[in-house]
């Protein structure tokens, strides 16, 4: 039964406990990934930075800090 309902949530995380948990545990994951992507970018101090994508915005995150 838990597993019939964590299915759909991996691909449309909703408001639920399962949802919530998922996308946690998929942003946590995927950090290292897109912080590294980002850093493969080669952004300087005085670009601008278009993001397209979905999802809690972790590569944004780490775009502004460069």
């Amino acid at each position: 039964m838990f597993l019939k309902r964590l299915g759909p949530q991996l691909g449309r995380p909703t408001r639920s406990v399962a949802g919530w948990l998922t996308s946690k545990i998929l942003t946590r994951r995927n950090r290292v990934l897109e912080e590294n992507a980002v850093k493969l970018c080669g952004i300087s101090p005085d670009d601008s930075v278009l993001e397209l994508g979905h999802g809690p915005g972790v590569g944004l995150e780490a775009a502004a800090r460069l």
